[in-house]
């Protein structure tokens, strides 16, 4: 089972708004664990997730001296932006933000310019990293991202543009486009 963990609350009603921000912390915590997949975070047979950050703390505290740290609660800050999407999930603001951004890389049959982007964005917008952990030639990797740029009418070298687009990707995660 996991379970998203909001601050304490002295107030009966102050504490079942709280709820509602547990609910969506948990709610993005399964999000950012699905994108991850289940060898760093995923759910295992007893429910509990694995989370590289808990066996790094369960290393260094010596309670754990093999397997995976097992993690079951998640706060605000160990989803941050993914949690505030999950909150905006549904507003239509943010589905047409996201539209908007990704255009046609929302189609199924451009699944792979959206990996693309996905994997350029991971790479923090180093065009020779990410051609090393796709296997493409730097030459038929920038054709691709020119491509790409068409399509999304943007810029890739622009920060504003790669963080806008990140974000639209991350929306598109938690709205499950």
């Amino acid at each position: 089972m996991l379970a998203g963990v909001s601050d304490p609350e002295s107030g009966m009603i102050g504490a079942a708004a709280r709820l509602d921000e547990a609910g969506m912390i948990a709610e993005a915590a399964v999000s950012l664990l699905a994108r991850d997949g289940c060898a760093e975070g995923g759910p295992s047979q007893d429910g509990t997730v694995a989370d590289h950050a808990a066996r790094q703390d369960a290393a260094r505290s010596g309670s754990v001296r093999s397997g995976s740290a097992r993690r079951r609660c998640f706060r605000a800050q160990d989803v941050r932006l993914r949690g505030l999407l999950a909150m905006l999930r549904g507003d239509e603001r943010v589905q047409m933000f996201a539209r908007a951004e990704l255009g046609s890389v929302l189609d199924a049959e451009r699944r792979e310019d959206r990996e693309l982007l996905s994997q350029f964005l991971a790479c923090g917008g180093n065009k020779s990293l990410l051609a090393q952990r796709i296997h493409l030639s730097r030459p038929a990797l920038y054709g691709r991202l020119a491509r790409l740029e068409r399509r999304l009418g943007v810029s890739l070298d622009d920060p504003a543009s790669r963080t806008s687009l990140h974000v639209a990707l991350l929306i598109a995660e938690v709205e499950g486009c």
